[in-house]
């Protein structure tokens, strides 16, 4: 998918401007010691304070993070010069925040932390050892089997969160006939959700399958959780005149797509940010980029996703005028999942109530959303 592409390449962006930002030449190998034998690696570093600090493992890609307190970070340190160990390729250190300095070792393969001890007041020693699952190095002297060929994994079927507007407290808007919002959505969800495993192509899964209450936020985390590849969230509209009806598809705003992507850099815990990546080491000006570039790729794919999904439904319901609208709806603001919000139809016209509880109607809405999500994976399939 080309979403899950862009990650990869922003990952890479990212590594290579840490890199830029970290990296410096050696100039203080005094600040680190490190002892290499054949089960172990003993790393001996110094800090202000030994007593205070954390020590833990990153994956993809695998790293062992030293934080502790202290405004001027050793951002000179570098591996000794007669380092002999096989685990450890290369060391950066840099200003987390204005309070905490971090040593990041990059790793050749995963690691347990054995041991943390403080050798002394400002002198740490972390023990590390290769974890079980890792391969072994190159640098065995035992000749390696030649291992056959793994069979290749077939595709991974696309994640589709389905989101029932409202539920539980929250009935939605009500039309004159008595019919909730809450209810009529959760039905055509369900069916959507049927026909779209019916095809065998898709994984699908429902941010509610009853009527229960779930927070806007809540909604978009069921979905990143998921790990979708689209998100959409089926409402009924309603209006002050009773002539407003038909379907309508909305995607988030470019003001209300601003102002998450502040709200998004502005948070001191960026691992959860973007899908994949991790920002939690990288300078508020980096972090904002790679947000923005995701945040704009996501954008492109949920209009066009809405412009399938209208080109497939045109020709068989009524649609509202300007049927492709833009609003700041809390559940479209994920950055890394293209997400729509469609309005199937206006509750407060009696001609779409009467509609809206038509297992007939409902067909037509379903198979149309259907044909629009088979027409966005094809053009999917076709990009680079």
């Amino acid at each position: 998918m080309r979403i899950k592409t862009l990650k990869n390449k922003l990952y890479l962006f990212a590594s290579l401007i840490g890199c830029l930002l970290f990296a410096m030449p050696a100039q203080a190998e005094g600040l680190l010691h490190i002892h290499a034998s054949d089960s172990q690696e003993v790393i001996t570093l110094e800090v202000p304070d030994s007593s205070s600090r954390k020590v833990y493992t990153m994956a993809n890609p695998d790293r062992l993070v030293v934080d502790f307190p202290t405004s001027d970070a050793p951002r000179d340190i570098a591996l000794p010069a007669n380092y002999k160990g096989v685990l450890i390729k290369g060391v950066r250190g840099g200003q987390f925040n204005p309070q905490t300095a971090r040593v990041v070792f990059d790793l050749e393969a995963p690691v347990n932390v054995a041991e943390v001890e403080a050798v002394d007041a400002t002198q740490l020693a972390i023990t590390i050892k290769e974890a079980p699952a890792a391969k072994t190095k190159a640098s065995s002297t035992k000749p390696q089997k030649e291992e056959k060929a793994a069979k290749p994994k077939p595709p991974q079927k696309p994640i589709i969160v389905i989101d029932p507007g409202h539920g539980g407290i929250d009935p939605g808007a009500s039309g004159p006939g008595g019919i909730k919002e809450k209810n009529v959505v959760l039905a055509y969800a369900k069916a959507l959700k049927a026909r779209l495993l019916k095809t065998g192509r898709y994984r699908v899964v429902l941010t509610r399958e009853d009527d229960t209450f779930i927070m806007l936020r809540e909604r978009v985390a069921i979905a990143r959780k998921a790990g979708a590849s689209i998100f959409i969230s089926l409402h009924a509209d309603s209006a002050h005149t009773a002539s407003a009806h038909g379907l309508s598809v909305y995607t988030v705003s470019e003001q209300a797509s601003d102002s998450e992507s502040e709200a998004l850099a502005a948070r001191e815990n960026k691992a959860d940010v973007l899908s994949g990546l991790d920002l939690s080491e990288e300078s508020k000006d980096v972090a904002d980029i790679l947000i923005s570039l995701a945040q704009r790729e996501t954008k492109n794919q949920s209009a066009i996703l809405a412009n399938m999904l209208i080109a497939s439904l045109k020709d068989r319901i009524d649609l509202l005028q300007n049927t492709h609208r833009f609003a700041g709806f809390a559940v479209l603001k994920a950055p890394d999942v293209p997400s729509v919000l469609v309005e199937i139809g206006f509750l407060t016209n009696k001609k779409d109530e009467k509609l809206l509880q038509s297992a007939a109607h409902r067909e037509k809405v379903i198979s149309g959303i259907a044909a629009g999500i088979d027409n966005y994976y094809k053009t999917q399939s076709k990009q680079p």
